[in-house]
C-alpha cells in the first residue's frame, strides 16, 4: 500500500495523476506530505538548535575533522554539509535563511590556521 501511495504522489507531482484517484485520495489526511521530507526538516531544526546551544558555550564552530567530542564532530559534520550545500547552490532558501539568522557568520566558519590560544 505505501509503495501505491509513493507511486500516485509522484504521479501528483508530475500532474499525472489520474483524476479519479485525486479525488479519492482527497480523503486521505496529510496525502500530499512527504514523511521524509517531514523527517528532514525536524532533524535540520534540531541540529540547528544543537549548534545555536554549543556556539553559546563559548565553543568556536564545531569541525568535522580532528574534533574533541562526538558531539562536536556530529555538528560539525553537519554544518559542513550545509556550507556545501549552499556553495553549490543546493541549500534551500528557507534553510539558508534559518542558517543565516540563527548563526551569523556561519557561512565563513573557522578562521584558517592555529586557534587562538585559550
Amino acid at each position: 500500500m505505501a509503495r501505491w501511495i509513493s507511486l500516485r504522489r509522484r504521479e501528483a507531482a508530475a500532474e499525472t495523476l489520474n483524476p479519479a484517484y485525486d479525488a479519492g485520495l482527497a480523503q486521505v489526511p496529510r496525502r500530499r506530505e512527504n514523511s521524509r521530507e517531514v523527517s528532514d526538516d525536524a532533524r535540520c531544526h534540531h541540529r540547528l538548535a544543537q549548534l545555536v546551544a554549543f556556539r553559546e558555550e563559548g565553543a568556536d564552530w564545531p569541525r568535522h575533522h580532528d574534533y574533541e567530542s562526538e558531539r562536536e564532530h556530529l555538528l560539525g559534520v553537519w554544518i559542513h554539509a550545509q556550507r556545501d550545500q549552499r556553495r553549490r547552490g543546493e541549500l534551500d532558501s528557507v534553510r539558508a535563511k534559518l542558517l543565516d539568522d540563527a548563526l551569523p557568520g556561519g557561512q565563513a566558519g573557522r578562521s584558517r590556521g592555529r586557534p587562538p590560544l585559550r
